[in-house]
């Protein structure tokens, strides 16, 4: 919203305001006046016979319209629109305005106008505002003199008003009327503002969507290009890797042999010779292998134990998030191979991510122990789940690095989502 456009409307509801109070002190002034006037022109015995109801004393008309005016503002001024009193204030508008319009006999009903602007103004949160503006109408119609004194017995101000000289008269009905005609165009111009103001808030909250949009378009582009530079390094350096160790290893192998079945027949011993140089070309591979799969393992699992890498992970995904996870490892006793630990952390790692992105989960319990010469793992977590389990990238990899150790996963996706995994333990062999 333009500040300049919110300047109008306030100075568009200020004006009403002090346009209204100059309004009900003008009729409440004719009723003192003009009673006075007649007491002091001796007009009174014709005027009541012109009534048909004694009209209470004029100091309490013109007194009570101006005490329930200040009542009305103060209402306005106390009624705020985070209170939780707002709608109870907007009922006591309502009730002063019904009496002060019976308090002035009829004689103003544009204070109607007034109110229900007020309400629009004050209150953010009311969305019906065109039925409001229908009932406001409504009352401006039913508090009309003609029609509010057949309930209420009221005299009219009219009746004070034709007894004071023609040049008088036309001049106290020129200024009401001016004065009437001026709060409708201003509640007209309120209305009117107020609509427009709206509109350009709406048009400049949806360019903003829209911005937004475009933002979040390019930052996922911006995710997923990053993604695949990061995949195709990943790729260029394990190639590097494969290169550098056992590419260049093969090669000395198949050097060696060659020359080995070349020499074998000719010289026993010089070929025994050769295969040992073979043979610590094959040692010094593998030890090369191995240090570019040590290069390969998580990052927190470099100098900690599985269950050290485990209670870091977990941490660092509740301090980022509302996640909240519950590890019982009784593993403790349970000697795994590197090779093991990696996979069995990168699974884990997969399906707290997956429960965290996709489930929406806020809970997740992680159980490790060991159950008839079988490692089980069981993830737990409380997310939304779903009735058909469709198997990703993510869950792909799962399956592929449980094969791996000749173990079995499932999925179940009832009462949030479940992981089970079950590795055998293969004793006797080393991994390493």
């Amino acid at each position: 919203m333009i500040n300049l456009e919110t300047k109008h409307i306030a100075y568009i509801h200020n004006s009403l305001l002090l346009l209204n109070f100059i309004i009900v002190l003008f009729n409440a002034s004719i009723f003192l006046l003009s009673t006075k006037y007649l007491q002091a022109h001796g007009y009174a015995s014709a005027f009541l016979e012109n009534l048909s109801y004694v009209p209470p004393a004029p100091e309490k008309t013109f007194f009570g319209a101006i005490l329930l005016f200040l009542v009305l503002l103060a209402s306005m001024y106390f009624r705020t629109k985070d209170s939780y009193i707002v709608y109870w204030l907007i009922y006591l508008e309502i009730i002063v305005m019904i009496t002060l319009i019976i308090v002035l006999n009829g004689s103003y009903n544009g204070i109607v106008l007034l109110v229900f602007a007020d309400i629009l103004y004050n209150t953010k949160k009311i969305k019906y505002w065109p039925a409001l503006l229908i009932i406001s109408f409504g009352l401006l119609i039913i508090s009309d003199y003609a029609i509010l004194s057949l309930i209420v017995r009221m005299p009219s101000i009219e009746t004070y008003i034709n007894f004071y000289p023609s040049g008088a008269r036309t001049l106290i009905l020129f200024f009401r009327n001016i004065l009437a005609s001026l709060n409708i165009v201003g509640f007209i111009s309120f209305l009117a503002t107020s609509l427009f103001v709206q509109q350009k808030e709406k048009q400049r909250v949806g360019e903003q969507l829209a911005m937004v949009s475009r933002v979040n378009v390019e930052l996922k582009n911006y995710a997923n290009l990053t993604e695949k530079i990061g995949e195709d390094n990943e790729r260029k350096r394990i190639s590097r890797e494969i290169h550098d160790t056992l590419g260049h290893a093969l090669t000395g192998i198949s050097a060696g042999v060659d020359a080995c079945i070349a020499i074998i027949d000719i010289d026993p011993e010089k070929t025994k010779q050769q295969l040992l140089l073979v043979s610590d070309v094959v040692r010094m591979g593998i030890k090369d292998v191995r240090r570019s799969l040590y290069k390969l393992r998580p990052g927190v699992l470099e100098d900690s134990t599985l269950k050290d890498g485990l209670t870091k992970m977990i941490a660092e995904y509740e301090g980022v998030s509302n996640l909240k996870i519950d590890l019982y490892y009784k593993w403790d006793n349970v000697d795994i191979e590197n090779t093991k630990e990696d996979i069995i952390f990168r699974m884990i790692q997969e399906s707290i991510t997956n429960a965290l992105r996709h489930g929406h989960a806020t809970e997740i319990e992680i159980n490790m122990f060991v159950y008839d010469d079988e490692y089980v793992i069981i993830i737990q977590d409380n997310g939304t789940g779903c009735e058909s389990i469709k198997c990703g990238y993510g869950l792909k990899q799962m399956c592929e690095r449980v094969s791996i150790l000749n173990g079995t996963i499932r999925f179940s996706g009832e009462n949030g989502f479940r992981t089970a995994i079950e590795i055998p333990i293969e004793r006797g062999i080393n991994y390493d």
